[in-house]
C-alpha cells in the first residue's frame, strides 16, 4: 500500500483480552491499566456494548463477524472443535478490501488453525495445549510464570 493510501486510513487496533470484562481503568475501575487508558483517550471507547454469547469463541465470533453464534456456526469453543461456517464473513476480509493490512498476535479462539481467518500475518502460540495445560497448573499453584495470551 502506498504512503498516500496508508495515511488516508485511520489505524484500527482491536484488542480482545480474555475474561477482563469492564474492570479496567478506562471504564472507571481502580485497576490501573495506563497503556489501555492512553489508547482509550486517543481512540473510541465503547460504553454501551454487550456480549452476544456467554463463552469465549462464540463471543469473539460475534464481534469479528457481526453475527450471532447460531448464524456464524461458532456455537462452541474453537479448541473443542467448533469453527465458523464461513471464514469469509470475518471482518479481516472486509478490511483487506478497504486496503488494510491485518495481523493476529496472540490467540484468536476462532479456529484451531490461525491461517483459517486469513490475516496478513500472525504470531500465535504454536502448541495450544501448552496454553490450556499451564492455565490449569498456574491456577493450582504448580507452575510459576504462566501468562495468558
Amino acid at each position: 500500500m502506498s504512503n498516500s493510501t496508508h495515511s488516508s486510513h485511520p489505524n484500527i487496533l482491536y484488542i480482545h483480552s480474555h475474561d477482563t470484562g469492564r474492570y479496567v481503568q478506562p471504564y472507571g475501575h481502580a485497576i490501573s491499566t495506563p497503556n489501555i487508558q492512553h489508547l482509550a483517550e486517543q481512540g473510541i471507547l465503547f460504553r454501551k456494548a454487550f456480549c452476544v454469547a456467554p463463552t469465549c469463541s462464540p463471543s469473539r465470533a460475534g464481534l469479528l463477524t457481526g453475527q450471532y453464534a447460531h448464524c456464524s456456526g461458532m456455537t462452541g469453543l474453537a479448541h473443542r472443535g467448533f469453527s465458523l461456517s464461513d471464514y469469509n464473513q470475518h471482518v479481516v476480509h472486509t478490511l483487506r478490501k478497504a486496503g488494510y493490512y491485518s495481523a493476529l498476535i496472540g490467540e484468536e479462539h476462532l479456529s484451531k488453525n490461525p491461517e483459517d481467518s486469513c490475516f496478513s500475518t500472525y504470531e500465535v502460540q504454536s502448541d495450544r495445549s501448552w496454553h490450556w495445560r499451564n492455565a490449569y497448573h498456574a491456577r493450582s499453584g504448580r507452575v510459576c510464570g504462566w501468562e495468558s495470551l
